[in-house]
């Protein structure tokens, strides 16, 4: 990587960690949404990519999602049920492929849409999932005694989850 991209990486990494200092909160809730939109993105970027474009990743999102605020509900720590969450989505999201996938691709990208209305229905329904009003009263992420309640707290926590990991490469 040459000297200017350095710099210009740096950049961009000092504004992005000081952009919710400057502007009003609705702003800084704007760009959580923009970057967990972002997330889903890359998720199905990456499935184009490997040649398995999938239209149920907000379907495990949710899956993960609601497992993390049940179990915080619970008592749970967030860093704890957001892991617990992630490994119960992949197993469901494995098992169910693993029946889809040898059936072709139609079949796989049709289970795939089913499943996530189907979710989408389930999670608006039934009251364990807070209906259409979603779970409340989900206590907020912590690290010690520090409480993940403002929104400029959030914003650092989606840009440690979409934060590239040292092994990243483009080509």
């Amino acid at each position: 990587m040459s000297k200017a991209m350095m710099v210009a990486l740096g950049v961009l990494v000092l504004l992005l960690i000081v952009f919710p200092f400057g502007v009003n909160p609705y702003t800084v809730q704007v760009a959580i949404t923009t970057i967990t939109y972002s997330m889903l993105g890359l998720a199905f970027a990456f499935t184009m990519r490997v040649g398995l474009p999938r239209f149920d990743i907000p379907a495990w999102w949710g899956v993960g999602g609601y497992t993390t605020a049940l179990l915080m509900k619970d008592g749970m720590s967030f860093w704890l049920t957001a892991l617990i969450g992630g490994i119960i989505a992949v197993i469901l999201g494995a098992l169910v492929f693993s029946i889809a996938i040898p059936r072709g691709m139609i079949p796989f990208l049709m289970i795939g849409m089913v499943l996530t209305l189907a979710f989408y229905q389930m999670y608006g329904s039934v009251s364990l999932f807070g209906a259409w009003s979603g779970i409340t009263n989900v206590p907020p992420p912590t690290i010690g005694s520090f409480e993940f309640v403002a929104k400029r707290d959030l914003y650092y926590i989606c840009l440690l989850y979409t934060s590239p990991s040292p092994r990243d490469r483009t080509r």
